[in-house]
């Protein structure tokens, strides 16, 4: 799956998870946002997906990025999506910020509610 097709995938797992609207928008120059979600309070979140193989793990750079962008747009939540994991400092970023990650076994988990039998590392 390539890196537009990933992005596409997530904006429609966060339909199927009851989300108002969600739209792709990453693209060059997308500043750490690649899909725009409304939840069922209208409330904006913000999703940065990083299709990564697995061991090219993610660090504190992608989610300082979603962080900053969620409060200069006063967003409700930010979220980076991955199929690989986090590093030991990704993960204590998202701690700080209170950004939401999601690596690939739990969301390979979470997407077979959806899509059953259909995506796999």
């Amino acid at each position: 799956m390539d890196p537009s097709d990933f992005e596409k995938l997530i904006a429609d797992y966060f339909l199927k998870r009851g989300f108002v609207d969600a739209k792709v928008i990453g693209q060059a120059c997308d500043r750490g946002v690649d899909v725009l979600a409304t939840n069922t309070e209208g409330e904006l979140e913000l999703i940065q997906c990083k299709r990564y193989r697995e061991g090219n793990n993610i660090g504190s750079a992608p989610i300082q990025c979603v962080d900053s962008y969620m409060r200069s747009r006063k967003a409700k939540k930010a979220w980076v999506i991955t199929t690989s994991d986090f590093t030991k400092e990704g993960k204590d970023e998202a701690r700080v910020t209170h950004v939401n990650i999601v690596n690939g076994q739990a969301l390979i988990k979470s997407l077979e509610l959806y899509y059953p039998g259909k995506y796999m590392l």
